[in-house]
């Protein structure tokens, strides 16, 4: 006998249901985001970086809850989703929802995080993939268009970024190999990483406090478990530029590897990551929530991109979002369902 091999059933993404339940968080999220005035001044349009940066180097900014940083772009995009929803409801042709719909992700990828361009990315990608979802006769349109606006609001935040101080933008700084390095976990950042690890001589019992302070660190309550002394980010960061903690240049994950488990294993995170990146990706294309359906393809995503994101921010993703807002909204989809 000869055993046909089972597919995943394919999910049907829909729009949110308009109900108490769903419209209730919609508002709750609005009212966490406006009353934490301390986030609100790390967010700004890409036009106006500049004025983050004067803050920041004044020293004018005060601490943000970790927190909120971490459900910020869960809520961002539960509250996109719900306008996608509300614009659904409405009586007018399909290529006009969608267009609307379009605008709001356009309007959603101006407005970033510090002067974090992956940002951008990160949280418009998923949104782009829903609308081909939600609208599959105009998957072209919807690819064509957003890739257009999205190439010009990631050079307009870049030029701003790079141009300082200064009136004219350095498009240099933008296409430079140093920024390469840092955004793409290049040659030179591995090479620099090792160094950082031979010269810090990591002994096999620090390992483990590496380990946990650099997983920990950005993650609510369990960062009290972290001390800088053994933060991958200060050692490297240290090692570039002789100040580890004035300075935040992207580590990639193989080189905390070393830090965690020594020369001959550092390659482990970058298998667990591969293999998670698909088991998420394998999650997004069965579910029918929406909103999980971003969640999971943010996590694939992160996992994916590993070489763009501090293994602190990612740990602290995936903590998160799998403790916490995947089973949430597992528990309000199926209370929706069951209306």
């Amino acid at each position: 006998m000869s055993s046909k091999e089972v597919k995943p059933k394919r999910g049907k993404l829909d729009f949110l249901p308009l109900n108490t339940v769903t419209t209730g968080l919609f508002f709750l999220f609005i009212l966490i985001i406006a009353s934490n005035r301390n986030f609100l001044h790390k967010l700004s349009f890409v036009w106006d970086i500049a004025t983050y940066l004067k803050l920041k180097v004044s020293g004018d900014l005060e601490s943000v809850s970790p927190l909120v940083s971490i459900m910020f772009p869960v809520m961002r995009a539960y509250i996109v989703l719900f306008i996608f929803s509300v614009i659904n409801s409405f009586k007018i042709k399909q290529i006009t929802k969608l267009m609307l719909s379009i605008l709001v992700v356009l309007i959603n990828a101006t407005i970033i995080i510090g002067v974090s361009r992956f940002s951008i990315v990160y949280a418009s990608f998923p949104l782009v993939l829903l609308l081909i979802y939600f609208y599959p006769d105009y998957r072209r349109k919807v690819v064509t268009y957003s890739s257009v606006f999205f190439v010009a609001i990631l050079l307009l935040a870049s030029l701003t970024k790079f141009s300082g101080n200064t009136k004219k933008a350095d498009v240099g700084g933008f296409f430079s190999l140093h920024e390469l390095n840092a955004y793409f976990g290049g040659v030179a950042n591995y090479a620099i990483g090792y160094d950082s690890y031979q010269k810090n001589m990591v002994n096999p019992f620090d390992k483990y406090y590496y380990f946990i302070s650099d997983v920990t660190q950005n993650i609510p309550l369990l960062s009290k478990f972290s001390n800088d002394n053994y933060k991958t980010n200060i050692k490297f960061n240290n090692h570039i530029y002789g100040a580890g903690r004035s300075r935040d240049q992207i580590v990639p994950v193989s080189v905390a590897g070393l830090y965690h488990f020594s020369k001959y294993f550092f390659y482990i995170y970058i298998f667990i990551l591969s293999i998670l990146a698909f088991r998420f990706e394998t999650k997004a294309y069965t579910t029918s929530s929406p909103v999980l359906f971003f969640l999971y393809i943010i996590l694939a995503f992160g996992c994916s991109t590993s070489m763009m994101i501090n293994i602190g921010s990612l740990s602290a993703t995936l903590f998160i979002n799998l403790v916490v807002f995947i089973p949430f909204f597992t528990m309000i989809n199926k209370l929706n369902l069951s209306k």
